[in-house]
């Protein structure tokens, strides 16, 4: 997949300059899939990084804790820190990120979705090939993930597997396993993986990744000593009217509505974290 590294330039004024945005957009269509370089400053990266390592003992020893597709494959997902101090812009409303998304689902595209995904170290299974939606859906892009690396990825810690140009490559829902499921056809699998094999790329941290809801992904097993975590962020086309409800504490409701400049019908303000 393509990556497009911001200037420094960029960065620090948060100002995207108009050829980033049209490589962007080319790219993005083309592949369904981007990664912008140079987006958050390490600090921050590191930062919340420790924070959410030492959380995860906790989170592990929950009840009801569930892994994603077994045990075997030590991914989990687990809601990053929710307090004003975490709830960072460049994070969750990053200006650049902001800019090519509004270019891609038109204006105001509305947050539904906060959380993390974590690969805990030595793992030993991967995920099946799916998508993130089983319903039917628009031919256009209506709703994109952002995923954000707190840590340099590559397939020895568990970067996701893309299959790039697959958003928008083959019918639904003929492309799924089960109706209710959103596992991918293995036949249907095996003839992509002639056409354009699938990769794990390697991502810098603080990079973002844009990763169309349609396109095919897996989470791969993380075979490092390190946790591997990246921040998965969705955002909607008004026009899509989707009906999920992010919940975010009351607390932070000035910093998001004054701060962060994005459309808030999407959250639900609740009480504590």
């Amino acid at each position: 997949p393509a990556v497009i590294r911001l200037s420094d330039e960029e960065r620090i004024s948060g100002k995207t300059r108009p050829d980033t945005i049209q490589e962007a957009l080319t790219y993005f269509h083309r592949d369904g899939f981007l990664v912008l370089e140079n987006v958050i400053d390490d600090e921050l990266v590191d930062k919340l990084y420790q924070r959410m390592v030492d959380d995860n003992a906790t989170f592990l020893s929950k009840k009801h804790m569930t892994w994603n597709q077994g045990a075997a494959t030590k991914n989990v997902s687990q809601i990053p820190p929710l307090t004003p101090e975490w709830l960072h812009r460049d994070f969750y409303a990053n200006p650049h990120m902001l800019r090519i998304l509004e270019n891609v689902l038109g204006p105001r595209p509305e947050l539904r979705f906060l959380n993390a995904n974590v690969a805990c170290p030595g793992a030993t299974g991967r995920q099946a090939v799916h998508t993130d939606v089983n319903h039917r859906f628009p031919s256009v892009p209506f709703g994109i993930v952002m995923n954000t690396y707190l840590q340099d990825s590559d397939e020895h810690n568990g970067v996701t597997e893309i299959w790039c140009g697959t958003h928008n490559a083959y019918p639904h829902p003929g492309q799924l396993k089960h109706k209710e499921s959103s596992w991918i056809r293995k036949d249907l699998i095996q003839r992509q993986g002639k056409v354009r094999p699938p990769v794990q790329p390697k991502i810098r941290k603080g990079s973002i990744c844009f990763r169309d809801l349609r396109l095919w992904h897996a989470g791969m097993p993380n075979t490092s000593s390190q946790h591997r975590i990246m921040l998965a962020i969705d955002y909607f086309a008004a026009w899509y009217q989707c009906p999920m409800k992010l919940q975010l504490p009351i607390a932070a409701r000035k910093q998001v509505e004054e701060d962060w400049g994005i459309s808030t019908v999407g959250i639900e303000w609740v009480d504590g974290e």
